[in-house]
Parts: structure tokens; sequence; C-alpha cells
């Protein structure tokens, strides 16, 4: 299933007329500016809006790990729609071992679905995000690094 991504912290206000048009099914992300977004405003509005379009008909929501106390937003989530947990390191790509410990943290914060984005710096980093997918075989993971080393040349 395809599922149209939408960023609330991208549309801005008035997010909720457009979200109330979508085709269905479509994702919700509010993301913190610290992990790449223009969320603005305290945590609890940021996540009062990722319910609000639960509520408008998002049946996915992408919650950062870095949320204060993500497990309990994931939890409150869940009842009501898929969650993918993310991070997002505009930096740098961590060695695996640091990568492989994100994935074990979104997992035991309830993830469905997790989210691991970098930046690549060389052609290596490429190779330690795919290894997180040979890693968790059994789990549903977004992977791939940003920048020009992340893109493909083919």
């Amino acid at each position: 299933m395809t599922f149209l991504k939408y960023g609330i912290d991208l549309i801005g206000k008035g997010w909720q007329s457009v979200a109330a048009g979508l085709p269905k099914p479509w994702l919700a992300c509010n993301r913190r500016v610290e992990e790449g977004g223009k969320a603005k405003g305290t945590e609890d509005k940021r996540i009062k809006e990722l319910d609000r379009a639960v509520e408008l008909g998002a049946q996915m929501v992408d919650v950062e790990l870095g949320t204060p106390g993500a497990a309990e937003v994931v939890k409150d989530f869940k009842a009501r729609a898929e969650v993918i947990v993310s991070y997002h390191n505009l930096d740098e790509t961590p060695p695996v071992d640091r990568l492989r410990q994100i994935i074990i943290n979104q997992l035991a914060a309830g993830a469905d679905i997790c989210k691991v984005v970098t930046t690549a710096h060389g052609f290596k980093d490429n190779l330690e995000i795919l290894e997180l997918i040979r890693l968790f075989p059994d789990i549903r993971i977004i992977a791939f690094a940003m920048g020009a080393p992340g893109r493909s040349r083919g």
C-alpha cells in the first residue's frame, strides 16, 4: 500500500483544510526543527496536531524517537493508527552499532515501522544504513542516507 506523506510542519497554518481533501491512505508527520522539520510551538502542541491529523483520517503517523515520552506518545497513537518511529541525523551517519541501538530503541518505543535517515559523507555511510536491513530482516525499516554520497548513480 502506498501512503501519501503529509508534512503538517511544512504546510503550516491551514493544514487541516488541506488534509480534509487528501486521498486515503495518508501519513502525517510534524517534524521538529532539530530533525529537519519546521514545527513551531511546544511539544504538546506538535503532538496535538498529529492527533488532530488522525482524527482527520491519517492512517499512519511519524513520531521522532527523540520526542519526550516517545513510548507513551506512540502507545496513545497505536490504538488508532500505525506508527513510524523515526530518527534523523542531519550531520552524519553514525557507526552501525549505534544505528542498531537506534532500531532497538525504536522497537522498545513501540514502532510499527522504524525509520532511520542520516547524512552520508562517503559511500561507506550507505553500507552502514543498508546493514540495518540485514540485521533486522523481520522488521519493517525505512533507511537511507541523504546528501550527494547517499544518491544513487545508476
